[in-house]
């Protein structure tokens, strides 16, 4: 049976846009013009070894741990023939196309794949030898969108989920509605379909779940984290998922970040493990958007 690893693997492949090709095309938000950016941001395509490196931030699910990993890391534009990345677990040299790094070998070695399924400015979505994860240039704390700002995301979400009979490798929408008034965010990964795999058959199960975390904390540095995080599995699936909910004993653990000039964008990664579930569970979620929608109370 495959490793989630490689089962996200295969489903960033298919979902890649082509993650940090030349610059026209990418998409650039819904900022309220009446909100003006004091911060200094490049575009991740941006391939110029002339101009500023770009500080990210890096949330990674490390296969086999229950927490979800933040890292401070630089892409350093200068540093050889197409810049690297320093610092997290994707340290590494970038290929021409900034599609992939090659890892350094202090780290593992192996080559993490960058994708961009919401066709992004300022964020990616990864998965590499240690596992996925996402990455982007962190929204500045001087950045964050006015106390009376509400904002709406949407985008994709990569779920691997293990119920003890079946590795299903899913993808499907995220939708995350965050309030600076409050400090608090709500995040939705909905629509997850894709394949389930016992080890011996493979098939296709469509709406496998929906995955709330609701009251997660907007912190001063514009990161989330936290949450009341809860799942609905659909009994009309092909391929039911084994259990239907939390034993009360789940380790669980979120963290996001908003990304670019007024947080317009947001990314984060999911970590579940909950071995008294059935015959044990354990979910692994990536998810990406931009902000679609702005408001004033």
């Amino acid at each position: 049976m495959t490793s989630p690893m490689q089962n996200l693997c295969r489903i960033l492949a298919v979902l890649s846009l082509g993650a940090c090709g030349g610059g026209g095309g990418e998409a650039s938000g819904n900022t309220d013009p009446g909100e003006v950016s004091t911060g200094t941001y490049v575009a991740l395509s941006d391939n110029n070894s002339a101009s500023a490196d770009s500080p990210l931030v890096v949330l990674s699910a490390d296969t086999g741990a229950t927490n979800v990993r933040r890292q401070s890391a630089t892409l350093d534009r200068s540093d050889g023939a197409n810049g690297s990345i320093t610092g997290s677990v994707i340290a590494g040299a970038l290929n021409a196309g900034r599609t992939q790094v090659a890892v350094r070998a202090s780290l593992g070695g192996g080559v993490a794949i960058l994708t961009n399924p919401d066709n992004s400015t300022y964020a990616r979505v990864f998965t590499s030898p240690s596992g996925p994860g996402v990455f982007g240039e962190a929204t500045e704390a001087s950045d964050q969108p006015t106390l009376k700002t509400s904002i709406t995301y949407r985008g994709d979400a990569i779920v691997d989920v293990n119920d003890g009979e079946n590795i299903y490798e899913l993808t499907g929408n995220s939708r995350v509605e965050a309030d600076f008034a409050t400090n608090r965010a709500d995040v939705i990964l909905s629509g997850l379909s894709g394949t389930a795999n016992d080890g011996v058959n493979e098939r296709n199960s469509n709406n496998v779940l929906t995955i709330n975390i609701d009251d997660a904390t907007i912190s001063g540095s514009n990161g989330l984290s936290n949450g009341s995080v809860s799942f609905s599995a659909s009994s009309g699936t092909a391929v039911p998922l084994a259990v239907t909910g939390f034993s009360g004993s789940q380790s669980i653990d979120h963290e996001g970040q908003f990304f670019g000039p007024l947080a317009d964008e947001v990314g984060g990664v999911l970590v579940v493990d909950d071995p008294d579930a059935g015959a044990g569970l354990a979910i692994t979620g990536v998810y990406i958007g931009d902000a679609t929608d702005r408001r004033e109370p």
